[in-house]
């Protein structure tokens, strides 16, 4: 059966019983103890990586709570009215492993996230949040500022007379 309505990161004792027409068993099953997951926290290390006139390359390292990869990442860039998602994110993350008995172990994963649709030499800040199974990370990352690019020259056309 499924448990439902546990409490993140909590440590449980679990043992079963059986019932049937006649009545319920008077032997349960050898306890288990099982830990529950706990939702992500904020991505730690966020850097500005490469910066183009129109995008930037973000590197960041999440840490997955033990029996819950982050599966989910957004990008918060800051305006007039604070922070709001930026929907012109790619994320490139080192795919979680799955450990002994098919439970995920608590790691430690790097990433890369190329946000596009930016205006050239303008200043940006902005903060990466995850999610996993169990819900949103607890906190956004610390923010991370950089001014993007200046376009590339335009080469116009010349003439050549011979």
């Amino acid at each position: 059966g499924t448990l439902r309505g546990l409490a993140g990161s909590t440590a449980y004792r679990i043992q079963a019983r059986a019932q049937n027409s006649v009545g319920w068993s008077y032997e349960y099953t050898p306890e288990l103890l099982y830990s529950t997951s706990d939702r992500p926290e904020a991505p730690q290390e966020v850097i500005c990586l490469r910066r183009h006139a129109d995008s930037v390359t973000l590197g960041f390292v999440v840490d997955d709570p033990e029996g819950a990869p982050v599966i989910g990442y957004s990008v918060f860039v800051h305006g007039a009215f604070g922070y709001s998602v930026h929907n012109q994110s790619r994320f490139s993350v080192v795919p979680a492993a799955v450990g002994p008995g098919g439970r995920y172990p608590k790691a430690r994963r790097r990433g890369l996230c190329i946000v596009q649709g930016l205006q050239p030499q303008t200043e940006y800040c902005m903060r990466i949040a995850v999610q996993n199974a169990v819900g949103p990370g607890k906190h956004q990352s610390h923010p991370v500022q950089f001014r993007t690019a200046a376009p590339p020259p335009i080469v116009g056309q010349a003439t050549v007379q011979v």
